[in-house]
């Protein structure tokens, strides 16, 4: 269960509570794995910047196993996931029925489009969601998530850097494995600021260094208010 506190480098999300509660063994694994990956401490790094109160949308959420983290331990507010495969978001809202996390719904359906149609969100965030997707449609996304945000909003962006080169490797073959053959399109940390540079916002960059061979980069833009 989380700590009694609201800062976020004190919390512990409900890893093993929420990977527990999903009901094929398969899926359970996959999450275990994915939470080993990105686990409390890189979630605590992500979670510094999700408010405790108002709306939030985690783009591409798959399992919904952060989504579910998160809303467990925020119950102050609203939080709305979206993910292409609607196989994965009826396990997410599966889990958040089992656990009674009320504060939270899933959509199926593409994040590029889902974006168009939402309410102004005071934190939209995604994790590993940027290098899946089309490269020419990218900078409509960004833009598009960038004017739902609410003034004084956030964009939080966790990706995967394409350097150093031995890291960039060892995600490559498992985002390829894990995807049957798509080709991930990984930014260096110079292309990623200069693709969010035009929004307008205050950015800052996470080098979020692990033990893990991982190259992780988040980056968070300040909506001006």
């Amino acid at each position: 269960m989380p700590q009694a506190s609201n800062h976020p480098f004190l919390i512990e999300y409900p890893y093993r509570e929420v990977v527990g509660a999903y009901r094929a063994g398969a899926i359970r694994l996959y999450c275990h794995i994915r939470a080993h990956i990105l686990r409390n401490r890189i979630l605590r790094e992500v979670g510094q910047y999700i408010p405790f109160a108002g709306r939030v949308t985690e783009l591409g959420c798959g399992f919904g196993l952060f989504a579910n983290c998160l809303a467990k331990s925020r119950s102050d507010c609203v939080f709305k996931g979206c993910d292409l495969n609607a196989g994965r978001i009826q396990e997410a809202s599966n889990v958040s029925k089992t656990l009674g996390i009320d504060n939270i719904e899933f959509h199926a359906g593409d994040a590029v489009a889902y974006v168009e149609s939402m309410e102004e969100q005071d934190c939209i965030y995604m994790l590993d969601l940027v290098h899946h997707l089309p490269p020419d449609q990218v900078d409509r996304f960004i833009n598009t998530s960038w004017k739902h945000l609410k003034p004084g909003g956030l964009l939080v962006i966790k990706d995967v850097s394409n350097k150093p080169y031995f890291k960039m490797a060892f995600t490559w073959i498992l985002d390829v494995l894990m995807t049957r053959g798509e080709i991930p399109y990984y930014r260096s940390p110079e292309a990623f600021i200069e693709l969010l540079s035009p929004l307008g916002g205050r950015i800052v960059v996470h080098y979020l260094d692990d033990y893990l061979p991982y190259p992780h980069v988040m980056y968070v833009v300040h909506k001006p208010l």
